[in-house]
């Protein structure tokens, strides 16, 4: 049988029956053809430029009140240079409006604003902010997006029709798939969570070794197939990068293991 999307079927010995034609030669439906990937190459990061901040005014209290409001213009510049000495983050560059930052509060129980001016690399830039609220003065660059890979996380369905001319009395069926597969024939299902395991090294792995005679008939029968790649590495597993085939050097030297059989929920 010949699969597609990382399916890999190494053999199936059927013995004691005929079938039509070309013994389990199927073309699948439903298979997602390879998608090719870009790799963008990033430039070099540039070097990153300390930005100049000179605190010009900063009064805090209430609006339009000088009698409840403070000068807390040195203690600012202060809270900017102890972060200029350390290692350069933007985010770093936020502070909230309160009493604390104020080291008093000049008038209690009444809504305080911080109004701030200050020039960055020469940019003179103006700033109210009420009290409980966070003042920025550098703006935060946006994280960037990892690119997603477009072959991870992929489902794929397979169908097809076999026609026998009798009940055989062993089928079996050596299957690997990356990542997971389930198996149905005729409706009842064969294999709940079939995979393999795909080590650091092509000796380390294996395959579902499954006799597919109990669930098979005289005359047509259908064979389905969900499967899903995972397109990416795991702790034990390590993708084989080629959801539309099998790479040939993991081809040989497996070792069967047992399918877990339908599932009991």
């Amino acid at each position: 049988m010949k699969f597609t999307m990382s399916i890999l079927i190494l053999m199936v010995a059927l013995s004691g029956f005929a079938v039509e034609k070309n013994t389990w030669q199927a073309q699948w439906i439903g298979v997602h053809p390879q998608r090719e990937v870009e790799v963008a190459v990033e430039p070099r990061p540039e070097k990153i430029s300390i930005p100049e901040i000179v605190i010009i005014k900063a009064i805090y209290g209430v609006a339009d009140d000088p009698s409840k409001q403070i000068d807390v213009t040195a203690k600012f510049q202060q809270l900017v240079d102890v972060q200029l000495s350390k290692a350069y983050d933007p985010r770093k560059f936020r502070f909230k409006v309160d009493n604390k930052l104020a080291g008093q509060d000049p008038a209690k129980d009444i809504e305080k604003v911080l109004r701030l001016e200050y020039v960055v690399n020469a940019k003179r830039i103006e700033k109210t902010v009420k009290e409980g609220g966070v003042v920025g003065l550098l703006p935060v660059p946006k994280k960037k997006k990892e690119p997603v890979d477009p072959n991870e996380n992929q489902w794929s369905c397979f169908r097809n029709v076999v026609a026998l001319d009798e009940a055989p009395r062993k089928a079996m069926a050596r299957i690997a798939v990356d990542s997971k597969y389930w198996l149905w024939i005729n409706g009842e299902q064969v294999v709940f969570e079939g995979q393999l395991k795909r080590g650091p090294t092509p000796d380390d792995t294996y395959y579902d070794e499954v006799d597919l005679a109990p669930y098979l008939k005289k005359g047509d029968n259908t064979i389905a197939l969900l499967v899903w790649y995972f397109g990416k590495d795991g702790f034990s597993h390590k993708s084989s990068g080629t959801p539309g085939q099998a790479p040939p050097r993991w081809r040989l030297r497996s070792r069967p293991r047992r399918a877990r059989s339908r599932s009991t929920n």
